[in-house]
């Protein structure tokens, strides 16, 4: 067949993230994916650039870019942040090869069309929710002149009328098997120390109402799809084969076990253990799911499993509830427990603020992590954000006054519902903002615990404890303070809570990275970490 001669270039922006998302060193699965799709079509003139793991800014990128001429410039945008980097991008690029046809998908584009297209004008167009067979057929819509109206799943701005225009989205590919594997750029560069993204399915059968998932895939029934045991276990082989150095992989699915029977799931862990002797695995899962699949869990375990994410959310039933979590708070409980008793690392999602929450609901928060441990510092300062087009964003925009959260302002904040909690609220966030060295020193900690989790360390259960108990008192210490100190301003007591607690969370820094357990990964500039 014959080879396609327009040229293709892949961008991932440049958002950064907190000082936590930044750390992450992995591949942008999406476009990886849409280069093996757009091969698979004999599409070979397709270069990537991942701005993100090179620490590109615009003009960097531009540099790079100009080095070769491309028909078109898809953009895999998550953030804002994402997006005016893309504007940056293009205002210096357009400028010299005009005539590029620009393409944007993505979180930020499929769930804020409107806004992405104010932030990038120039966009031809925008590619809604799972974008490979999408991304094609605007391809081939772009190579012969065709009318944009006729490629379905697409958002575009129409100058005549001065509105967006969105196409009807296509139905969702249900075979994943038929997708072909991701086209890697940097798992094959990567130590044993890193661990490698896969994806095992997608979609959601839940119905949580903060959740991007279903608005993004424009879903409204049950629609987790899963890829078939052989062909995960398949792509292993592949990967190792490439580099036999990749020992650790996780599936970013929501829910890997998936709702009904667990046949793929079994299959799943009879197949790793028959092939994939020393392969780690870490996935995510439901609490519900997990305090029904024992026997399931103890084969994967078996089979490698050795750390599975569950999105708690909230230690309060009425924020459960609120959440349409569809689980209690004993089953949040029960399910941490079960994954204990079997060996697996049983992480979890917290979020502390909603806008319904109230002192009850922190109280009772605290409680719960209390009891479960294993606890992240930065979960008692987490705040649900509110995704445009989510349940949640569209229930707190008829009760409060909303407004883009400033730090961040691809989602939505709320005010409190008290001044309590308001104070709590922005000691947490002058907290993230200004003392990310104190956090990130707490953060890596957590981390090199989780290591010696990992490795099955015998003092690894006695840190673990410790750092449960400092997090703990650092955010006790806070919130006594927001509530019983109105005389303090929040910078007082975020100063207050530094110079208390600076010795114990250096020393027990130091310590993991004496043991050799904080892992800065060869692709991170994170070296500072090590030195104080």
């Amino acid at each position: 067949m014959q080879k396609h001669k327009t040229r293709i270039a892949l961008i991932s922006p440049n958002d950064r993230g907190s000082y936590r998302s930044s750390k992450f060193v992995t591949e942008n699965l999406g476009l990886c994916y849409l280069w093996s799709y757009l091969e698979k079509h004999d599409y070979t003139e397709i270069y990537v650039c991942d701005a993100r793991l090179k620490y590109l800014t615009p003009a960097d990128a531009v540099k790079l870019l100009l080095e070769d001429k491309f028909d078109i410039i898809g953009f895999s945008i998550w953030t804002r942040e994402g997006a005016e980097w893309c504007s940056q991008f293009l205002d210096i690029y357009l400028s010299y090869r005009q005539g590029t046809k620009i393409v944007l998908g993505g979180y930020f584009p499929t769930l804020q069309p409107e806004k992405s297209y104010e932030i990038i004008p120039q966009a031809d167009a925008l590619v809604m929710g799972e974008g490979e067979e999408i991304f094609y057929q605007l391809i081939k819509a772009f190579e012969n002149n065709a009318p944009k109206q006729e490629v379905q799943g697409i958002a575009y701005w129409d100058s005549e009328s001065q509105t967006l225009i969105k196409t009807p989205r296509p139905p969702l590919e249900e075979n994943l098997d038929r997708i072909p594997w991701p086209r890697r750029y940097l798992a094959i560069k990567m130590s044993s120390e890193d661990e490698v993204f896969l994806e095992g399915s997608r979609g959601c059968y839940s119905f949580c109402t903060f959740c991007a998932i279903r608005p993004f895939a424009g879903f409204t029934g049950s629609a987790w799809r899963p890829r078939s045991a052989r062909s995960i276990v398949d792509e292993i082989h592949s990967l190792r084969k490439q580099n036999p150095d990749l020992k650790t992989f996780r599936f970013i699915d929501s829910d890997f076990i998936g709702p009904v029977n667990h046949e793929r799931t079994i299959e799943f862990a009879n197949l790793a253990k028959q092939e994939l002797s020393g392969i780690r695995f870490h996935l995510e899962g439901r609490a519900v799911a997990v305090c029904k699949s024992y026997d399931v869990l103890k084969q994967l375990k078996e089979a490698g499993v050795y750390r599975i994410y569950i999105g708690i959310e909230s230690g309060s039933q009425k924020i459960l509830d609120k959440m349409n979590k569809r689980t209690t708070v004993q089953e949040n409980i029960d399910s941490l427990r079960i994954l204990n008793e079997l060996g697996i690392d049983g992480t979890y999602g917290f979020i502390m603020f909603t806008p319904w929450t109230d002192i009850e609901d922190i109280d009772a928060n605290v409680a719960f992590l209390k009891t479960v441990g294993n606890i992240q510092m930065n979960k008692f300062f987490t705040e649900l954000l509110l995704i445009p087009n989510t349940p949640a964003y569209k229930s707190a925009k008829k009760d409060f006054p909303i407004s883009l959260k400033e730090n961040d302002r691809t989602y939505y904040t709320y005010p409190s519902l008290n001044i309590y909690i308001d104070r709590i609220r922005k000691i947490g966030s002058i907290l993230e903002k200004t003392r990310a060295d104190f956090m990130e020193k707490v953060w890596f900690s957590y981390r090199g615990i989780r290591n010696a989790v990992k490795q099955g360390l015998p003092f690894s259960e006695d840190y673990g404890k410790l750092s449960d108990a400092m997090c703990l008192d650092i955010f006790n210490f806070c919130w006594q303070r927001a509530q019983q100190r109105l005389d303090l301003s929040e910078e007082e007591i975020v100063q207050e809570c530094i110079e208390a607690f600076s010795p114990q969370v250096l020393n027990l820094f130091r310590d993991l990275s004496n043991r050799g357990l904080i892992k800065i990964s060869s692709f991170s500039a994170d070296a500072h970490l090590l030195q104080g």
